[in-house]
């Protein structure tokens, strides 16, 4: 069971990490689109 667990973990902060992510690249696409 802590093995099952623990990959259900993994997955979470693999999506978190992807979230974040697209959220930077969306800033940062913001922030060129202003600045030009």
């Amino acid at each position: 069971m802590p093995n099952r667990q623990n990959v259900f973990v993994k997955k979470i902060l693999l999506y978190l990490a992807y979230v974040y992510s697209a959220l930077r690249m969306d800033n940062l696409f913001t922030i060129a689109y202003e600045c030009a």
